[in-house]
């Protein structure tokens, strides 16, 4: 409600002047949005059925209730007509009387313009002429604003009859009123001049020709009035004009409304005044109907409350939202009266949005606009349920650029940006039916009818399977399939076997298993449904599948045939029917035996029938069945003496093969059968046969009468005395029935095929006559591995060589373990650096074999040089004990000095052992240094010239002399084929520059499994003899130990890895020595993952075996060593030097003997 301020009756300067009113209110435009739909299904839904995709928005804009304007001031000069003429009578009557007709309707007519447009920006004045008479007429009590009458001081007056009468000077009273507020109105503050006149159009006092004009019939005449306006009335309108032009050509922006309320011959006068003033005219013959005409000039006053900011910028902005989209051609706009039509229309897309803009030029007071047009929306995920809630349009809060809004200038020239809330519309998927499914997650269809056809023989069976219910939802653009829980429902016929028992009945689930099985007569043939159904509140949606069972007649036929032991009346089960059978016995067993088999059919009504089937064999070696199985018949009788039954030999006669029948019904024409079954022939004859070989100690097989219990050898392992010669013989067994059974030695009666002995990996000859015999001799503290070999079978026994018979002592660096010759720690010298004080000797007495032994403490250590006591100490050196503590007292200046420390043993006697006074010595070294590296040298230099020493290579076949080998190479070395020597060599810290000295080291190994020793010595050497194969690199540490110097020790690090090694062919296909070098073709070629290799070698001479890829680069070296003359073979693993397994492809073997030079390609294949 506007706030009013009462208007004090007083001169219209006092207010104008002194009445000011403050605005209160701000005015703006609104717009609210209506949809027709709040829920609508996806875009495209329509094309499957009658669905509705669209729902009509409709923006209506209109103005604030609160004011009718945007903050403009008006000062406004109601001038009304008072006089007679005003009075109450009729139209076209100039008689009048007291009541109120048109002059109260106008002064009403002016309150309630007041009341309604009246507001703190506004200021209102009323001059009235002939007052007389419009004081007879009250204005009422019941208004909220006293109107201020002021009388224009230009009424004329006249006695008659005793009464006085005012004119109506109509013209003048426009005129001053002009004048007036022109000259009165608030300039400096904005306020627009406005003049509103009413009156009947009746003047007779605005100018001298109101003085000659007398009425004489009423008796009355009226003076002149100033100003004079002129002679006639047309004069005073012209001066009424003049003067308006006047101050608006003085750049008042005035207004002047006139309206006529009863004479229609001046309408034309009072038109051209408002013409001239800007403004209207309008014409009421009661004045009931001023309220409209008012409503209309404060249109046309107040005009333009909005306007566009430019010609770019539309007034109303519609941002859709995400999905939502203009239905094309669905725009239109309200054009009733009072509606404006946005002067243009487009749509846009901005940031993944859809635009709507409409542009307004301008929007007045009472006028509104009312835009309409559909949308649609996309619905791109079902996940959300039935329904997702969208927004119909954006708000600022979703997108601060992009969003709906009004934007335009007020009345005051303010820029007004208004964001136009969001609204949100629901909008549906579409289930489009329900399926049956036997896949949970995707449509895989079962069939709408399933056929299961039975009879008595043949049972329908169907499942179980698991039915899925899937629901059909659609989206914009996507379909897709939700397993739901729905009602199931299954009633089988009686006498069908169903699974769940009894059918199914309003079971709601989202998963349901049924199987069923129908044999028997026709009764049970029939249908039945499986049937789901689902609501999803808006409709019900079914499936089915329907079960037909369906008779199938039959004659009773053979459907499967087989072979039995027993005739078609004793079978029960196709269980019974042959697979595989035996026939065993000894020669004499086999050619008497009888077996019996019969030709069995099994029919569609599980009857069992003696058929006439066809009989063959096929796939036997020794026996032949033609004769015996021949011709058609429903059994057979097999005795092996028929079948061609070799002559009884020393051969076991073994045979295998299929037994094979054939049958041809003569109805149904065409459905041949067949069975089959394995037959074994087994022959049990306890042939004399070579299955077993032992070794047996030749005094053993000598002495034992009963030499069958020879072959359980009471161990593998033999420990023959240091001094002994061991013999052994190869003993054959034959393995029958009854056990093991004595044949004969290797060579007797079995001398067709020679013995092969094997010592360690090498052909070793037998010696004897009648019995041959291996003869070993004394190896000390060796073990050797004795293979004997006859034709495909072998044995093995470990021979471990006894202590010897006599004893050495032997300072070493640790404890010794007895009766073990590992490790041997014996050193000749050990070396105190300049920062090391002390060191701990041992003193270790062993065999000829270096086996460590019980003895009694030794006598006593000492030096041989007193002048060793100036720098060293043994604490209670004159007492015997077997371990010393040397401790330096001081440090030599110079030189060199070494000292022999001795360790002496008293001679005492042992039984069986050969002992003596004993002694071993020392030398101790003083240097006034120290030492800072510990280096592993190659210390093969000779090329192969010592008996036992071959070369060190590594991976890629380069040699190492004396050199430091590499830290980061890996040498390879054969088991059973290579001993190599390694040296250490110290540099000082006086030399750093040169390994100037070797001084025994600790050498200690990641893996002891490939050779003897389960520890090494300490030495400066070592010599490296692998005699087992082993996949990992191997890895050999030197420690030279420097704890007595508090720091830690001085270390180095050698790799290694053990190949296969060759060995020497155990049957090669040649009994003489080889003629020339020969590499044969690898085997098997292609091969995966070994490959075997055999070569010759006639002479001696180093061989290398090297495995090339095809780039010529070194994959492995296979073989590289001395060769004795014979036959060799060696295996590559398909692997490279760093146990890498290599790539499929082509590969060269290369052998290289002397001058020779032999290649043979092999494809590895993975």
């Amino acid at each position: 409600m506007v706030s009013k301020k009462f208007i004090s009756s007083a001169l219209l300067v006092l207010i104008f002047s002194s009445v000011a009113f403050c605005q209160t209110d701000t005015s703006e435009l609104f717009i609210t949005r209506t949809l027709s739909h709040d829920t609508i299904y996806f875009e495209g839904a329509d094309a499957y059925g009658s669905y509705n995709t669209r729902s009509t928005v409709t923006l209506h804009g209109y103005a604030s209730n609160g004011t009718l304007f945007f903050g403009q001031k008006y000062d406004i000069i109601f001038v009304t007509d008072n006089g007679g003429s005003m009075g109450g009578r009729q139209a076209g009557d100039r008689d009048w009387t007291d009541t109120c007709s048109r002059i109260q309707a106008a002064y009403n007519a002016c309150a309630n313009f007041i009341d309604s447009f009246g507001n703190p920006g506004m200021r209102i004045g009323h001059m009235y002429f002939s007052a007389v008479v419009g004081t007879s007429c009250l204005l009422g009590s019941d208004l909220n604003l006293v109107k201020a009458r002021i009388d224009t001081f230009v009424n004329g007056s006249a006695m008659v009859n005793g009464t006085v009468y005012n004119g109506t000077a109509l013209y003048t009273g426009i005129h001053n009123a002009v004048r007036y507020v022109a000259a009165n109105y608030r300039k400096s503050e904005g306020a627009i001049p406005i003049v509103i006149a009413l009156t009947d159009g009746d003047d007779n006092a605005s100018g001298e020709w109101g003085t000659v004009h007398c009425y004489s019939g009423y008796g009355y005449c009226w003076p002149a009035l100033q100003p004079n306006l002129g002679p006639v009335e047309i004069a005073a309108v012209d001066s009424v004009i003049r003067v308006i032009d006047s101050v608006r050509n003085a750049g008042v922006n005035l207004k002047v409304y006139t309206i006529n309320l009863g004479l229609q011959d001046v309408n034309n006068y009072l038109h051209n005044i408002a013409a001239a003033g800007n403004g209207q005219w309008a014409y009421s013959n009661s004045g009931a109907d001023l309220s409209p005409i008012f409503q209309s000039f404060w249109a046309d006053i107040v005009d333009v409350i909005a306007k566009k900011i430019n010609s770019s910028t539309p007034m109303v902005v519609d941002v859709l939202g995400p999905d939502i989209h203009f239905v094309p051609g669905s725009y239109g706009a309200n054009t009733a009266a009072g509606y404006i039509v946005p002067a243009n229309f487009s749509v846009t897309n901005v940031g993944g949005y859809q635009v709507l803009n409409f542009s307004i030029d301008t929007v007045k007071l009472g006028q509104f606009f009312e835009i309409h047009y559909d949308i649609s929306a996309a619905r791109t995920t079902l996940s959300g349920g039935p329904t997702e809630r969208k927004r119909v349009n954006n708000a600022a809060s979703d997108d601060a650029i992009n969003y709906s809004k009004m934007q335009y200038i007020n009345m005051v020239g303010q820029t007004i940006l208004t964001p136009i809330g969001r609204a949100y519309i629901y909008v549906r998927s579409l289930n489009d039916g329900i399926f049956i499914s036997t896949s949970p997650s995707a449509f895989t269809d079962p069939g709408q009818i399933i056929h299961l056809s039975y009879n008595l023989a043949d049972t329908a069976k169907y499942g179980p399977v698991i039915f899925y219910p899937l629901l059909l939802q659609r989206g914009t653009g996507i379909t897709q399939y939700a397993q739901i829980a729905a009602t199931w429902n299954f009633s089988p016929i009686s006498g069908w076997v169903a699974n769940p028992p009894g059918g199914i009945t309003n079971s709601i689930s989202s998963f349901q298993f049924l199987g069923l099985s129908i044999a028997g007569n026709n009764a049970l043939a029939g249908q039945r449904t499986l049937s789901i159904s689902y609501n999803d509140g808006s409709a019900t949606f079914r499936d089915s599948i329907i079960f037909n069972a369906m008779y199938i007649a039959v004659d009773e036929s053979v459907t499967v045939a087989g072979i039995t032991r027993q005739a078609a009346p004793q079978i029960t089960s196709t269980s019974q029917f042959l697979t595989t059978y035996t026939i065993m016995g000894n020669y004499n067993q086999l050619a008497t035996l009888p077996c019996s088999f019969y030709s069995t059919g099994s029919t569609n009504f599980l009857n069992f029938w003696a058929i006439d089937a066809q009989w063959s064999a096929s796939g036997f070696s020794t026996y032949d069945f033609t004769s015996i199985l021949s011709g058609s018949s429903n059994s057979k009788a097999i005795l092996l003496s028929n079948a061609q039954l070799p002559a009884r030999t020393n051969t076991p006669v073994n045979d295998t093969g299929i037994i094979t029948i054939t049958y041809t019904p003569s109805a149904p024409a065409g459905q041949v059968k067949t069975g089959s079954f394995n037959l074994i022939i087994r022959d049990t004859t306890d042939y004399d046969t070579a299955d077993v070989i032992v070794i047996n100690q030749y005094a053993d097989y000598i002495n034992q009468v009963n030499k069958d219990i020879l072959y359980n050898r009471p161990g593998l392992v033999v420990s023959p005395s240091a001094q002994d010669t061991v013999k052994l013989v190869g003993l054959i067994f034959d393995i029958n029935v009854s056990g093991p059974h004595f044949v004969g030695n290797a060579e007797v009666p079995f001398n067709a095929t020679q013995l092969t002995w094997y010592v360690n990996g090498v052909i070793r000859s037998s010696t004897g006559g009648a019995d041959p015999v291996l003869q070993l001799t004394n190896e000390p503290g060796e073990k050797d591995t004795v293979v004997a070999v006859y034709n495909s079978i072998r044995d093995t026994m470990i021979v471990s060589w006894g202590l010897g018979v006599h004893r050495y002592l032997h300072i070493e660096t640790a404890p010794a373990i007895l009766n073990t010759n590992t490790p041997i720690l014996d050193i000749e010298a050990i070396t105190l650096p300049v920062n090391m004080q002390s060191d701990t000797l041992y003193a270790v007495i062993r065999d000829d074999f270096g086996y460590a032994v019980a003895n009694d403490p030794i006598e006593r250590w000492s030096f041989t040089d007193i002048a060793a006591y100036t720098y060293l100490t043994v604490p209670l050196y004159d007492v015997s004990t077997n371990e010393c503590v040397i401790i330096k007292t001081s440090t030599p200046s110079g030189l060199w000095p070494t000292y022999l420390l001795v360790a002496t043993l008293n001679a005492q006697p042992i039984a069986g052992v050969n002992a003596s006074t004993q002694y071993d010595t020392v030398a101790i070294t003083l240097p006034p240094y120290s030492f800072i590296t510990n280096t592993i040298y190659a210390d093969s230099s000779n090329d192969f010239q010592s008996l036992y020493e071959t070369g060190i290579y590594n991976t890629k076949g380069t040699q190492y002399r004396q050199e430091p080998i590499q830290s980061n190479d890996t040498i390879v070395l054969g088991a059973l084929r290579d001993t190599v020597v390694l040296r250490v060599k110290q540099a000082s810290n006086l030399n750093p520059g040169h390994d100037a000295y070797s001084l025994s080291v600790q050498w200690i190994a990641s893996d002891y499994s490939w050779c003897e020793e389960t520890a090494f010595s300490q030495s400066a050497t070592i010599a490296l003899k692998p005699i087992n194969y082993v996949a990992n690199v191997i890895c050999l540490i030197a420690r030279f130990d420097t704890s007595g110097l508090g720091i830690a020790p001085l270390l180095d690090t050698v790799f290694f890895k053990i190949d296969s090694g060759n060995i020497a062919i155990e049957n090669p296909p040649w009994n003489a020595l080889p003629a020339m070098f020969l590499l044969s073709d690898p085997t098997p070629n292609p091969f995966n993952p070994t490959a075997t290799l055999n070569y010759a070698v006639p002479t001696q001479a180093p061989v290398f075996l090297t495995i090339f890829n095809v780039r010529g680069e070194i994959v492995f070296r296979l073989v590289g060593r001395m060769h004795e003359p014979g036959y060799y073979q060696a295996i590559w693993d398909g692997k490279d030097a760093l146990g890498r397994g290599v790539q499929s492809g082509l590969y060269v073997c290369r052998m290289e003997a002397g001058s020779v030079v032999q290649q043979r390609k092999m494809i590895m294949v993975k």
